[in-house]
């Protein structure tokens, strides 16, 4: 019990994506690409674990 909160990265917490990115090198566009695609990752599997506790929670309450 209360594993949900406090643990790895929580949903908002990445930082914003600018609407108008500044031109930059490929090099740069690659590093910024690659980062976000991990946040997105981590993100994901914060969500996928939380899916996974409710369901297990729900399952433990009888429905």
């Amino acid at each position: 019990k209360g594993m949900g909160r406090g643990m790895g990265m929580g949903l908002g917490m990445t930082p914003p994506v600018s609407p108008a990115p500044q031109p930059q090198s490929p090099e740069q566009e690659l590093g910024a690409l690659k980062a976000q695609s991990q946040a997105l990752a981590e993100q994901l599997a914060e969500i996928q674990r939380r899916i996974e506790a409710l369901e297990k929670k729900d399952e433990s309450s009888g429905g």
